[in-house]
């Protein structure tokens, strides 16, 4: 392929591709012109893209409040950036930088600052807005709650116009349902200057913070997943079945030896598992096949010691079968929340006045039996979600049932209450060094306990 540079005024280059965007009516107006040229060849490459309403929503925020530097995670080919240098040419906004991770992805934007330093912040605190679907049911965990508080948060320290000391900062983090996108955040260095995080989730029919939790134990189950590969060899299964080497057969003899060490873990401990290949027609000796394990407990490190165990069993299989076996690592690991009960205490104390219903701390039972890459960012600072009640009566996570209770007027009512009770617990930390050193010191024990 041959490319030649042209060069253009920036009229006639912009004149071209408004050209374009009038020929292409299924657009709408307004759009800047290079981010149409942009939309429209992604329209025929049928790629999933931003809606126009949320990049306009993006750049009229940045335009409003000029932050000094921009962050973008995700940018859907160009487009979300496009919108933002749009803002940078027309309306006289200039950040010090503007960087752009992953870049290909499908999903939006995060702004690593809508607001300047004020001052120079003793503390820096994090509001993280999550924002996560799940394939056919849409927001079933409520992960459009945990972006409505955290920005509710954020938005009353905007309120507070710098009277505080310190710096507010809010993170948006997509792909916790999968792919551990505070992980990938944490790995790009984005938390580094951070004291505290705070954030929130939606949790069925109970509201409860956590404040009398032992030693050593962990707020949400640890994962590690594994795809566990066999490589085996085709063959006629009737007339020369001999021939052959099964590689269905060692999926089938790991998931019974899974099976077996169900009874030998701990009761926090979940192994879960598909097929996710076995084989192309049963008169055919399966080649390949594979499985998709998930492994779960409270503690990380037990987690890495079931691991091992899956991994022998995964060995074990391939030698009573001959195949060959190959482990892949496809997404990783979520850490344990480390609880922080002083940051609880105080979020307690703020939600009693603002008389929400609080649920009592049920008895030797902590914290979710589910996973979240948060507990990734529970290992590297202080850190406290706020669990909320989304319904009168319990519903299941990952249902359809739960999908509906995350848009009902009981959770947005929850939504509003918590992301005041976000604000003022962030204050506290903030303004009582006291309460903020002692969230430090926990952090630490736990962190280090053995």
């Amino acid at each position: 392929m041959g490319l030649r540079r042209c060069t253009a005024s920036p009229d006639t280059a912009h004149g071209a591709l408004a050209g374009r965007r009038q020929r292409h009516d299924s657009l709408p107006r307004g759009i800047p012109p290079v981010s149409a040229a942009i939309a429209e060849q992604a329209q025929h490459m049928s790629l999933p893209l931003p809606s126009t309403s949320i990049c306009r929503r993006i750049r009229d925020i940045v335009v409003r409040f000029r932050p000094e530097r921009l962050l973008e995670v995700n940018a859907s080919i160009g487009l979300v950036t496009s919108w933002l240098l749009d803002a940078h040419e027309h309306h006289g906004f200039h950040p010090i930088s503007h960087h752009v991770l992953d870049r290909g992805g499908k999903f939006g934007v995060i702004l690593q600052r809508l607001i300047g330093r004020f001052g120079s912040p003793e503390h820096v605190h994090l509001c993280i807005a999550e924002y996560d679907a799940l394939p056919g049911i849409g927001h079933a965990c409520g992960h459009n709650l945990i972006a409505m508080t955290n920005i509710g948060a954020f938005l009353g320290f905007l309120a507070l116009k710098g009277n505080f000391p310190g710096e507010i900062k809010l993170i948006g983090t997509p792909a916790e349902e999968g792919g551990g996108g505070k992980i990938s955040l944490l790995d790009k260095n984005i938390f580094d200057d951070i004291d505290i995080s705070l954030s929130s989730h939606g949790s069925s029919n109970t509201t409860i913070l956590w404040e009398d939790v032992p030693m050593g134990t962990g707020m949400s189950l640890a994962t590690s997943k594994a795809i566990y590969e066999f490589y085996g060899k085709a063959s006629h299964a009737a007339i020369n079945p001999d021939q052959g080497i099964n590689a269905l057969n060692a999926v089938i003899m790991l998931f019974n030896g899974i099976d077996s060490l169900r009874q030998h873990v701990k009761d926090d401990t979940r192994i879960h598992g598909i097929i996710t290949d076995g084989g192309m027609a049963p008169n055919i000796v399966p080649d390949f096949a594979a499985a998709d394990i998930l492994m779960r407990s409270k503690s990380s490190s037990y987690v890495e010691y079931i691991r091992e165990k899956i991994d022998n069993i995964a060995k074990g299989a391939a030698l009573m079968t001959g195949a060959e076996l190959k482990v892949r690592e496809n997404e990783p690991g979520y850490k344990h929340v480390i609880p922080n009960t002083t940051m609880a205490k105080i979020g307690k104390s703020i939600l009693k006045e603002l008389e929400i219903k609080l649920t009592s701390q049920p008895l030797n039972r902590f914290g979710s039996g589910a996973s979240t890459d948060f507990g990734n960012v529970s290992h590297e600072m202080p850190s406290y979600a706020f669990n909320f009640a989304v319904s009168e009566e319990p519903v299941a996570g990952h249902s359809t049932e739960m999908e509906k209770a995350s848009i009902s007027d009981l959770a947005h009512d929850n939504a509003i209450a918590i992301s005041k009770g976000i604000s003022a617990t962030a204050l506290t930390l903030l303004e009582d060094a006291d309460q903020f050193n002692k969230s430090k010191l926990e952090f630490e024990k736990r962190k280090n306990h053995k």
